[in-house]
């Protein structure tokens, strides 16, 4: 599983949308407070 994006949601905060590098399945997670989300948003751009 690879991030590929971030989404801010009112009431959840920010998810991050991971697919599936086999099967393009996507999944989405609740960031959690220690994650450094810089870091997704430059890994989501490539």
């Amino acid at each position: 599983m690879e991030p590929i994006s971030l989404d801010q949601r009112s009431k959840k905060g920010w998810i991050i949308v991971h697919s599936c590098a086999l099967c393009q399945k996507t999944c989405s997670n609740k960031a959690a407070p220690d994650d450094d989300l810089s870091v997704l948003l430059e890994e989501g751009g490539k």
